[in-house]
Protein backbone atom coordinates (compact mmCIF):
# COMPACT_ATOMS: atom_id res chain seq x y z
CA UNK A 1 0.00 0.00 0.00
CA UNK A 2 1.50 3.53 -1.05
CA UNK A 3 -0.48 5.75 1.83
CA UNK A 4 1.98 8.09 3.12
CA UNK A 5 1.21 11.16 5.50
CA UNK A 6 3.01 14.44 5.82
CA UNK A 7 3.95 13.26 9.80
CA UNK A 8 6.81 11.16 10.06
CA UNK A 9 5.23 8.60 12.19
CA UNK A 10 6.51 5.38 12.71
CA UNK A 11 4.62 2.51 11.16
CA UNK A 12 3.64 0.86 14.95
CA UNK A 13 2.59 4.36 15.68
CA UNK A 14 0.12 4.87 12.75
CA UNK A 15 -1.34 1.56 12.99
CA UNK A 16 -2.24 2.49 17.21
CA UNK A 17 -4.42 5.22 15.99
CA UNK A 18 -8.37 4.86 15.33
CA UNK A 19 -10.99 7.33 14.41
CA UNK A 20 -14.25 7.39 16.70
CA UNK A 21 -17.62 7.67 14.92
CA UNK A 22 -20.29 9.88 16.05
CA UNK A 23 -23.97 8.67 15.68
CA UNK A 24 -24.73 12.00 13.88
CA UNK A 25 -21.81 11.84 11.76
CA UNK A 26 -23.11 8.21 10.75
CA UNK A 27 -26.95 9.12 10.72
CA UNK A 28 -25.27 12.19 8.01
CA UNK A 29 -23.16 10.44 6.06
CA UNK A 30 -26.63 7.27 5.37
CA UNK A 31 -28.41 10.69 4.34
CA UNK A 32 -26.08 12.01 2.05
CA UNK A 33 -23.82 9.48 0.74
CA UNK A 34 -24.49 6.04 -1.10
CA UNK A 35 -22.85 3.03 0.62
CA UNK A 36 -19.67 3.05 -1.78
CA UNK A 37 -19.35 6.65 -0.90
CA UNK A 38 -20.13 6.33 3.06
CA UNK A 39 -17.37 3.36 2.42
CA UNK A 40 -14.54 5.19 0.74
CA UNK A 41 -15.27 7.92 3.43
CA UNK A 42 -14.89 5.62 6.55
CA UNK A 43 -11.87 4.03 5.15
CA UNK A 44 -10.04 6.75 4.65
CA UNK A 45 -10.90 8.44 7.91
CA UNK A 46 -9.85 5.36 9.93
CA UNK A 47 -6.31 5.57 7.57
CA UNK A 48 -6.31 9.25 9.08
CA UNK A 49 -7.97 10.18 12.07
CA UNK A 50 -6.60 13.22 12.47
CA UNK A 51 -7.20 15.05 8.95
CA UNK A 52 -3.58 15.14 7.72
CA UNK A 53 -3.13 14.81 4.20
CA UNK A 54 -2.86 11.26 2.53
CA UNK A 55 -1.30 10.47 -0.67
CA UNK A 56 -2.52 8.02 -2.66
CA UNK A 57 -3.55 6.21 -6.37
CA UNK A 58 -6.90 4.80 -6.41
CA UNK A 59 -5.91 1.02 -6.32
CA UNK A 60 -5.42 1.55 -2.61
CA UNK A 61 -9.06 2.33 -2.26
CA UNK A 62 -10.30 -0.04 -4.86
CA UNK A 63 -8.42 -2.97 -3.97
CA UNK A 64 -9.27 -3.37 -0.40
CA UNK A 65 -12.87 -2.11 -0.61
CA UNK A 66 -13.40 -3.91 -3.78
CA UNK A 67 -14.77 -1.23 -5.62
CA UNK A 68 -13.83 -0.35 -9.26
CA UNK A 69 -11.23 2.66 -9.76
CA UNK A 70 -13.90 4.66 -11.36
CA UNK A 71 -16.17 4.40 -8.30
CA UNK A 72 -13.40 5.63 -5.95
CA UNK A 73 -12.85 8.31 -8.49
CA UNK A 74 -16.05 9.61 -8.86
CA UNK A 75 -17.07 8.94 -4.97
CA UNK A 76 -14.06 11.10 -4.19
CA UNK A 77 -15.11 13.70 -5.79
CA UNK A 78 -18.77 13.55 -4.71
CA UNK A 79 -17.15 12.97 -1.16
CA UNK A 80 -15.46 16.27 -2.22
CA UNK A 81 -18.05 18.50 -3.14
CA UNK A 82 -20.07 17.54 -0.08
CA UNK A 83 -17.61 18.82 1.94
CA UNK A 84 -16.67 15.02 3.33
CA UNK A 85 -13.04 15.51 2.64
CA UNK A 86 -10.88 18.01 0.67
CA UNK A 87 -9.63 16.24 -2.81
CA UNK A 88 -6.58 17.68 -4.62
CA UNK A 89 -4.23 16.79 -7.97
CA UNK A 90 -0.84 18.48 -7.36
CA UNK A 91 1.60 17.17 -10.17
CA UNK A 92 0.37 14.08 -10.73
CA UNK A 93 -0.54 12.59 -7.25
CA UNK A 94 -3.88 12.64 -5.39
CA UNK A 95 -3.72 13.83 -1.80
CA UNK A 96 -6.71 14.00 0.58
CA UNK A 97 -7.76 15.32 3.86
CA UNK A 98 -10.27 14.51 5.90
CA UNK A 99 -13.18 16.83 7.30
CA UNK A 100 -14.17 16.48 10.87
Amino acid sequence: MTFYNNNNFSESKIESKFYALRTEEHLRACKELTPAQRDICYYLKTLDPDGDWLGFNLDDIAKPLGLSKRTVSYALKVLDLLGWIEFKKVTGHRRISINH
